[in-house]
């Protein structure tokens, strides 16, 4: 996730909270930005952790005021470190000023791709279009572009609307080390209407009987792609 995305979440967590809670906290949350910040911790896993490595680059600091510049630009640097998923800031009233604290979400290693839901093509399928362009254990930071090819994937064999969505690293319905997509490939797309057209005829006729396609069949634009393919080449 990017710096931006995650900052756009935190204020967008800041006005759920003051829109949710009573009104006496509905006003804390509305005037964090600005109060003194008394504390700043490190916390990955739901552990408080030491890391001199990214402490050097938290731009929010004791003793200062919060704000959203501080904040934008602690995300980036330790964003731009490498070694996390994620950068989550909270922030909550203590005494007359705020406490932070930064979730720290890291890299795994991802040991295998899962998927889940309505697969609409043997699993074997979607597996080799991962490894074949991302390799057997893929890094999580490319769940994005994975997604892409899941979805290309499936609409070459006539899903044309699927989707594939990746679940967060480590969360608790996942096994150490998995990278899971939720598929959901919809309804698969058939031949309404066929023809073809050209000329001479008898080239048409003997497309046509290389190619015994018929309206009600499944459309399979990589399927088609491949007899097309195999049929020129033997011209």
């Amino acid at each position: 996730m990017s710096g931006y995305h995650a900052v756009q979440r935190w204020v967008l967590a800041l006005a759920i909270l003051g829109a949710a809670a009573q009104p006496a906290a509905a006003q804390d949350a509305a005037s964090m930005l600005g109060r003194r910040v008394l504390s700043v911790r490190l916390v990955s896993e739901g552990r408080e952790v030491r890391d001199p490595q990214v402490e050097t680059i938290v731009e929010i600091r004791r003793g200062e005021p919060l704000t959203m510049t501080a904040v934008r630009e602690t995300i980036v640097h330790v964003m731009s470190m490498g070694r996390f998923l994620d950068v989550r800031v909270d922030a909550e009233p203590s005494g007359d000023g705020v406490a932070v604290s930064l979730d720290l979400v890291p890299l795994r290693d991802i040991r295998r791709v899962v998927f889940r839901g309505e697969l609409g093509v043997p699993e074997r399928v979607l597996q080799a279009a991962v490894t074949d362009r991302f390799g057997a254990t893929p890094a999580a930071g490319r769940s994005a572009d994975i997604a892409r090819t899941l979805e290309e994937t499936l609409r070459d064999s006539g899903y044309l609307h699927a989707t594939a969505t990746s679940r967060p690293v480590g969360t608790s319905d996942t096994e150490a080390g998995d990278l899971v997509f939720e598929i959901a490939c919809g309804v698969r797309a058939r031949i309404r209407s066929l023809n073809y057209r050209g000329s001479p005829q008898p080239v048409v006729s003997d497309l046509q009987s290389h190619l015994p396609l018929r309206e009600g069949d499944a459309y399979q634009p990589a399927d088609l792609r491949k007899r097309l393919s195999t049929y020129t080449d033997a011209l």
